[in-house]
């Protein structure tokens, strides 16, 4: 697909194939193109059978159809800001992993795997760094709520930022696997921690707290995937569930999957908790907000 703006061409990628037979391809408008008309053509190379491009098809895009796509950016700063115990140059610091993540290893996969990589996986990546962000920007008011408490408001904040997440770029809520696929990972690692908390609530140490990581993550991503196949598939779940060999097939894939699933969000958090361990206002709330032994914070030059 190539998007031209007047007879120059402003983009170019492949497409890709969603459930139904639709084809689809995220992109984000350049700030320079302010408004005008913007055309699309499809091209694919048939020989002899037929014509190689479709034909065109315009939009007029305007100035204001660019917020949206900065959505996460301009809720990380409302938080920077209206948070007080953000409000320091230490505590801003939370925008290298937030940066590294979605403007730098992101592309760079979807670069190198654009087949496996594609419009979906986009917007969970980009909407699950924002909201795992958030709530380590709004934990000083967390820390303070009970623990029960914290964990609901945790997932009703992540479970909003979803919901925005969605509209922002499809304008409604529909039933694919977005929404039950943000909701898994989220709440894997909401999970996590809060078991890594208990576990090390006697003897905390980074490396332990890392160690226990390994152990829960692949379980919270486990209950997380097990919600939303059974949300999906309940009904032909329900109807061969005592078949043998389709159950030990579903099992074999179920744990793969948790595992796989389990080491790129072990991956993918480990910037924060860098931030968490080497940070003394992270730190600070890390520790109040799991309950975990209270120790003298790292200096800065560490």
């Amino acid at each position: 697909m190539t998007a031209y703006r007047g007879d120059q061409a402003v983009f170019k990628g492949p497409l890709e194939c969603l459930f139904g037979g639709h084809y689809t391809y995220s992109w984000r408008v350049p700030l320079t193109i302010l408004g005008g008309p913007l055309r699309f053509v499809a091209s694919w190379d048939l020989g002899g059978l037929g014509p190689s491009e479709s034909e065109s098809a315009t939009i007029q895009w305007q100035w204001y159809y660019h917020p949206p796509g900065f959505a996460g950016w301009m809720l990380i700063g409302v938080l920077l800001v209206l948070v007080k115990d953000n409000r320091s140059r230490q505590a801003w610091t939370i925008l290298i992993p937030f940066l590294l993540l979605t403007e730098i290893v992101w592309p760079m996969a979807r670069f190198l795997w654009p087949v496996l990589l594609g419009q979906q996986q986009d917007l969970l990546f980009q909407a699950l760094v924002t909201a795992w962000t958030a709530l380590w920007l709004v934990s000083p008011w967390l820390a303070r709520c009970r623990p029960a408490a914290a964990i609901v408001l945790v997932l009703g904040l992540a479970a909003t930022l979803g919901v925005v997440a969605q509209l922002g770029v499809y304008r409604r809520l529909d039933s694919g696997p977005f929404l039950p696929g943000y909701s898994a990972l989220i709440l894997a690692l909401v999970l996590a921690f809060v078991l890594c908390g208990v576990s090390c609530r006697k003897t905390f140490r980074p490396g332990r707290f890392l160690a226990w990581l390994l152990l829960w993550l692949p379980l919270g991503v486990g209950l997380g995937i097990g919600c939303t196949f059974a949300w999906w598939n309940w009904h032909a779940a329900h109807s061969s569930w005592w078949d043998l060999h389709l159950l030990y097939f579903i099992l074999s894939q179920f744990a793969l999957w948790s595992l796989c699933i389990a080491g790129i969000l072990y991956v993918v958090n480990l910037p924060f908790m860098y931030l968490a361990f080497r940070c003394p206002p992270y730190w600070d709330r890390f520790h109040r907000l799991l309950r975990l032994p209270t120790r003298p914070p790292p200096t800065t030059d560490d």
